[in-house]
């Protein structure tokens, strides 16, 4: 009987000493899986903090790409600012010479004017727009009229029918615009009690008052085909304008 009950007694504490052993290693898993989440959370909060790290500096970089931006386009701002106050300058400069220069020219112009030197070309004239002779100076019959009339100037027939009316002398435009027969008409004072008429044109591009130089545009002629009209005056006696031209 004693023996059955130590033997009873012997399972027991067999069975008491695997709990023990199995709590012992239930008690080493749950430490190391602790010690499992202790290490998976500080490698968490690594991670984010190396996240925001990396994140702070991504900022700081595109921070300073931005601010290198604004800097570049500030000086951009600064050089096409400069650039125009060049380009102003050189235009101010450029249109004072212009300026200055056609001043000069006026002053040349006007000069000529009270020497008489348009007297002094005579013959050496070029003419006023490029084209054929079609009327010339003088009494002609008018086979519509059927009369003997006097012709004051001469008829050209322009080459082009764009073809530019120029100044044959330097010289104060007297009138610019509309007169019965002679349609667009300018009237240039070459000094001296000198001028030239240039009428039947398609277009005036001078104004009553201007100064205008040898050469310059006075108009362009009739795009309809009438011919050009031209007269030189001489203390308003109409002169040959051929005998003033240079062929």
């Amino acid at each position: 009987m004693l023996s059955k009950m130590v033997l009873v007694g012997n399972k027991r504490l067999e069975r008491l000493m695997t709990d023990l052993l199995d709590a012992d290693a239930l008690d080493e898993q749950i430490v190391e899986e602790r010690e499992q989440i202790a290490y998976f959370f500080q490698d968490l909060q690594e991670r984010k903090s190396l996240l925001e790290f990396h994140k702070k500096l991504q900022n700081e970089v595109l921070r300073k790409k931005f601010q290198k931006q604004v800097t570049q386009l500030e000086k951009y701002s600064k050089l096409k600012s400069s650039e125009r106050k060049v380009k102003k300058l050189i235009h101010d400069f450029n249109s004072k010479i212009e300026s200055e220069k056609i001043e000069s020219s006026h002053q040349e112009v006007t000069q000529a004017m009270l020497d008489g030197s348009f007297v002094q070309l005579k013959g050496r004239l070029f003419f006023p727009v490029k084209g054929k002779v079609i009327t010339q100076f003088g009494k002609k019959f008018d086979s519509q009229l059927k009369l003997n009339v006097f012709k004051k100037g001469i008829e050209i027939a322009p080459v082009d029918s764009k073809a530019k009316v120029k100044a044959v002398f330097g010289g104060k435009i007297v009138f610019s615009g509309n007169l019965p027969h002679y349609g667009r008409v300018a009237i240039v004072d070459h000094g001296a009690n000198y001028y030239t008429l240039s009428a039947h044109m398609g277009e005036l591009l001078i104004k009553e008052g201007e100064i205008v130089l040898p050469g310059q545009e006075l108009g362009l002629v009739n795009k309809n085909g009438t011919p050009f009209y031209f007269e030189v005056r001489s203390k308003n006696v109409a002169v040959n304008p051929l005998k003033w031209l240079e062929f």
